[in-house]
Protein backbone atom coordinates (compact mmCIF):
# COMPACT_ATOMS: atom_id res chain seq x y z
CA UNK A 1 0.00 0.00 0.00
CA UNK A 2 1.85 3.33 -1.03
CA UNK A 3 2.51 5.76 1.85
CA UNK A 4 2.30 9.99 1.48
CA UNK A 5 5.34 10.54 3.24
CA UNK A 6 6.61 14.46 3.12
CA UNK A 7 9.39 13.40 0.87
CA UNK A 8 6.96 12.44 -2.10
CA UNK A 9 5.65 14.92 -5.02
CA UNK A 10 2.12 12.95 -3.99
CA UNK A 11 1.63 15.05 -1.05
CA UNK A 12 2.87 17.95 -2.11
CA UNK A 13 0.06 17.65 -4.71
CA UNK A 14 -2.71 17.27 -2.40
CA UNK A 15 -1.56 20.15 -0.35
CA UNK A 16 -1.71 21.84 -3.22
CA UNK A 17 -5.11 20.99 -4.73
CA UNK A 18 -6.80 21.37 -1.25
CA UNK A 19 -5.01 24.79 -1.11
CA UNK A 20 -7.03 25.61 -4.38
CA UNK A 21 -10.57 23.93 -3.28
CA UNK A 22 -10.63 26.29 -0.39
CA UNK A 23 -9.80 29.30 -2.08
CA UNK A 24 -11.91 28.51 -4.34
CA UNK A 25 -14.88 28.05 -1.56
CA UNK A 26 -13.75 31.46 -0.10
CA UNK A 27 -13.97 33.48 -3.36
CA UNK A 28 -17.71 31.82 -3.79
CA UNK A 29 -18.82 32.71 -0.28
CA UNK A 30 -16.99 35.91 0.02
CA UNK A 31 -18.49 37.53 -3.64
CA UNK A 32 -21.78 35.63 -2.66
CA UNK A 33 -21.95 38.05 0.49
CA UNK A 34 -20.95 40.76 -1.31
CA UNK A 35 -23.52 40.46 -3.88
CA UNK A 36 -25.97 40.25 -1.58
CA UNK A 37 -24.95 42.90 0.22
CA UNK A 38 -24.31 45.06 -3.03
CA UNK A 39 -28.27 44.04 -4.21
CA UNK A 40 -29.91 44.61 -0.74
CA UNK A 41 -28.12 48.61 -0.48
CA UNK A 42 -28.88 49.37 -4.06
CA UNK A 43 -32.50 47.82 -4.59
CA UNK A 44 -34.00 46.79 -1.64
CA UNK A 45 -33.16 49.55 1.17
CA UNK A 46 -33.49 51.81 -1.49
CA UNK A 47 -30.16 54.04 -1.35
CA UNK A 48 -28.66 56.54 -3.43
CA UNK A 49 -25.45 56.36 -3.53
CA UNK A 50 -23.17 55.86 -6.13
CA UNK A 51 -22.35 52.42 -7.77
CA UNK A 52 -18.39 52.92 -6.83
CA UNK A 53 -19.29 53.69 -3.06
CA UNK A 54 -22.00 50.61 -2.63
CA UNK A 55 -19.01 48.41 -3.83
CA UNK A 56 -16.69 49.75 -2.27
CA UNK A 57 -18.75 49.77 1.32
CA UNK A 58 -20.28 46.11 0.36
CA UNK A 59 -16.80 44.90 -0.42
CA UNK A 60 -14.84 46.53 2.69
CA UNK A 61 -17.55 45.43 5.25
CA UNK A 62 -17.07 41.62 3.25
CA UNK A 63 -13.03 41.64 3.87
CA UNK A 64 -12.65 43.91 6.79
CA UNK A 65 -13.32 40.71 9.59
CA UNK A 66 -11.26 38.67 7.92
CA UNK A 67 -8.15 40.87 7.83
CA UNK A 68 -8.83 41.72 11.61
CA UNK A 69 -8.89 37.64 12.59
CA UNK A 70 -6.06 37.03 10.46
CA UNK A 71 -3.84 39.89 11.83
CA UNK A 72 -5.27 39.14 15.70
CA UNK A 73 -4.21 35.77 15.24
CA UNK A 74 -0.79 35.53 13.32
CA UNK A 75 1.80 33.53 14.53
CA UNK A 76 -1.36 31.16 17.23
CA UNK A 77 -1.93 28.36 14.95
CA UNK A 78 -3.82 26.40 17.49
CA UNK A 79 -6.25 29.41 18.75
CA UNK A 80 -7.16 29.99 15.07
CA UNK A 81 -7.45 26.28 14.61
CA UNK A 82 -10.18 26.26 17.62
CA UNK A 83 -11.75 29.27 16.41
CA UNK A 84 -12.51 27.40 12.90
CA UNK A 85 -13.90 24.51 14.62
CA UNK A 86 -16.21 26.50 16.45
CA UNK A 87 -17.12 28.44 13.52
CA UNK A 88 -17.86 25.15 11.77
CA UNK A 89 -20.18 24.32 14.85
CA UNK A 90 -21.88 27.76 15.10
CA UNK A 91 -22.56 27.26 11.32
CA UNK A 92 -23.95 23.50 11.09
CA UNK A 93 -26.36 24.95 14.34
CA UNK A 94 -27.49 28.07 12.43
CA UNK A 95 -27.67 26.70 8.51
CA UNK A 96 -31.12 24.68 9.50
CA UNK A 97 -32.80 28.29 10.66
CA UNK A 98 -30.91 29.85 7.52
CA UNK A 99 -32.64 27.42 5.19
CA UNK A 100 -36.64 27.26 6.43
CA UNK A 101 -37.42 30.73 5.21
CA UNK A 102 -36.08 29.72 1.91
CA UNK A 103 -37.83 26.35 1.95
CA UNK A 104 -41.20 27.68 2.64
CA UNK A 105 -42.38 29.63 -0.57
CA UNK A 106 -42.66 26.37 -1.63
CA UNK A 107 -45.25 25.68 0.60
CA UNK A 108 -47.50 28.71 -0.92
CA UNK A 109 -49.38 27.94 -4.16
CA UNK A 110 -49.46 31.24 -5.63
CA UNK A 111 -45.28 31.66 -5.21
CA UNK A 112 -44.90 27.95 -6.29
CA UNK A 113 -44.06 27.57 -10.11
CA UNK A 114 -44.19 23.57 -9.60
CA UNK A 115 -46.99 21.47 -7.32
CA UNK A 116 -46.68 22.90 -4.04
CA UNK A 117 -45.46 21.00 -1.19
CA UNK A 118 -47.45 20.48 2.63
CA UNK A 119 -46.16 22.91 4.79
CA UNK A 120 -44.81 19.91 6.95
CA UNK A 121 -42.46 18.60 4.56
CA UNK A 122 -41.19 22.16 3.34
CA UNK A 123 -39.64 22.50 7.04
CA UNK A 124 -38.06 19.24 6.78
Amino acid sequence: MPTCSPESGALVLQTFIWALGLLAAGQTSTMTGTYSGQFVMGGFLNLNVVKWQRIAITRSAAIAPTLLVALAFRNQDTKLDSLNEWINVLQSVQLPFALIPVRLPSASLPSAPLPSAPLPSALI
